[in-house]
């Protein structure tokens, strides 16, 4: 019955925190270690499937996260790709706009050129 009650998470003595092992069936039953050692073998069994279950949906669980954060750094990574397109067209075009100023600068300081002026409404 202590079994029972650990793996439905309902223990009356022991923590529900605490994990699936010999020496908490024994605290959970009343009995000592040893006792489930040498007269309940089959219980020492299903206690290690509980232990290698427990293993497993630990492994899984640490599996499917680091699959969601490869996806996130997958993600952020094409991000950073795509901000450096945007940044060397920006560079382009700030390079043709200075080329612009430069010879809209260059044609107003020359002694050649007069500035018009329009109509004024």
């Amino acid at each position: 019955m202590a079994i029972v009650r650990i793996e439905k998470g309902k223990p009356k003595v022991v923590s529900l925190d605490r994990k699936i092992s010999v020496t908490a069936v024994a605290e959970e039953a009343g009995v000592s270690d040893s006792l489930i050692h040498k007269d309940y073998t089959d219980l020492i069994q299903r206690i290690k499937k509980n232990q290698d279950k427990g293993y497993r949906s630990e492994r899984n669980k640490k599996h499917d996260a680091l699959k969601a954060e490869r996806e996130k750094n997958r993600l952020l990574r094409q991000e950073i790709e795509e901000l450096k397109l945007d940044n060397a067209n920006l560079v382009s075009i700030n390079v043709c706009l200075e080329e612009q100023l430069y010879t809209l600068t260059s044609v107003k300081n020359s002694k050649n050129v007069v500035e018009f002026k329009g109509k004024k409404e």
